[in-house]
């Protein structure tokens, strides 16, 4: 993708997420997933990468280190396990490659005010590449098929989430039976709670702060914080 963006855009920058840079790492330790050092593993290269992630930052937005920083760290993590034995025969390979990646910046981000980090779902693109190729079909079929994978991919996060942790979504999950229509069902509860003493769940609102498309970038307009802006009032 790279080699046809650049042509036409010679001062692009090409960023990675680090869903698939972790990916890459813990599929190079022996045993893989069934290694009990894995996760840890993974956290560990994620945390060289990131100074915090976008659930722990004030912002919302995770803040990546500088490319020397990254580098330094990546590979102090390398050697650690490599001491451990950690590491497949095919590991040094990986490593190398990553570390190329980390040195030409592909994974920092240029404008630190916009939410660029697709990492946090990632997870489900590749579930609908796995649905794409299962299903050939045009588009109007793959909504429908999109619906009914996301509904029953929270129906199996609410039921396996463990009791109490959200008894709305539980009550809401026990009495919908499956329903596709969520926010009709979600509605009927809302009008049924108005006269009776049972209440049933609801479909709670959950702000994610997030924005698609195009986007005002404040680092740009002040080309890369040179210049100050004031407010006119």
């Amino acid at each position: 993708m790279t080699s046809s963006i650049t042509p036409v855009f010679p001062d692009i920058h090409t960023g990675l997420d680090v869903w698939h840079m972790v990916r890459r790492y813990t599929g190079a330790v022996v045993g893989k997933s069934t290694n009990s050092s894995s996760a840890q593993i993974g956290a560990e290269v994620s945390l060289s990468i990131l100074e915090k992630r976008a659930c722990e930052s004030e912002t919302g937005i995770a803040i990546y280190r500088c490319k020397e920083e990254q580098q330094q760290r990546l590979e102090a993590t390398f050697q650690k396990w490599d001491r451990d034995h950690c590491w497949s025969p095919g590991a040094h390979s990986v490593h190398k490659e990553q570390t190329n990646h980390v040195q030409k910046g592909c994974l920092t981000r240029v404008f630190p005010d916009l939410r660029s980090d697709g990492s946090r779902i990632e997870n489900l693109h590749r579930h609908l590449n796995k649905l794409q190729r299962c299903v050939a079909s045009g588009l109007e079929i793959i909504f429908a098929l999109l619906s009914d994978f996301v509904l029953r991919w929270n129906v199996r996060i609410g039921t396996e989430s463990p009791p109490g942790s959200d008894d709305i979504c539980h009550s809401l999950l026990q009495w919908a039976f499956g329903s596709h229509h969520i926010r009709l069902v979600s509605h009927i509860a809302e009008e049924m709670n108005k006269h009776s003493a049972f209440h049933l769940g609801i479909l709670p609102l959950v702000e994610s702060n997030e924005s698609f498309g195009l986007a005002k970038s404040e680092t740009t307009l002040t080309f890369g914080g040179l210049l100050a802006i004031k407010d006119e009032e």
